[in-house]
């Protein structure tokens, strides 16, 4: 699967697309949910519903260039959000975390909206 990551305000170099692994994680779909416990013995469930911020994408590739890792890199000390386009869609994200190990490299992005 490709993704591209590219920073919000323009940069020339601030946009990067990778061909990701197909075992990464694209974020569990978790309803915001809970139980507890009433006096009476019985239980309380409260619902506040699905919501995509909710999400972490964390995804690994097989090598990347050193341009690659440099402009990565880059956005991760620069822009605390960036755009993500994947397969599943367009998003507002947190870049959290880049590892960039020569063989198995990998990055993390903490969802803030889907955008489309």
């Amino acid at each position: 699967m490709r993704v591209s990551i590219s920073a919000i305000p323009f940069d020339i170099v601030g946009s990067v697309s990778i061909d990701v692994s197909d075992d990464n994680v694209s974020g569990d779909y978790v309803r915001r949910v809970n139980r507890v416990a009433t006096l009476d013995g019985g239980v309380a469930i409260n619902d506040r519903g699905y919501n995509e911020a909710d999400r972490t994408l964390t995804y690994t590739w097989a090598s990347a260039s050193i341009v690659q890792n440099i402009a990565i890199k880059r956005m991760i000390e620069l822009y605390s959000r960036v755009h993500v386009s994947t397969g599943e869609g367009f998003y507002l994200a947190a870049p959290e975390s880049f590892t960039p190990d020569p063989e198995s490299p990998s990055m993390t992005l903490l969802i803030i909206e889907k955008i489309t």
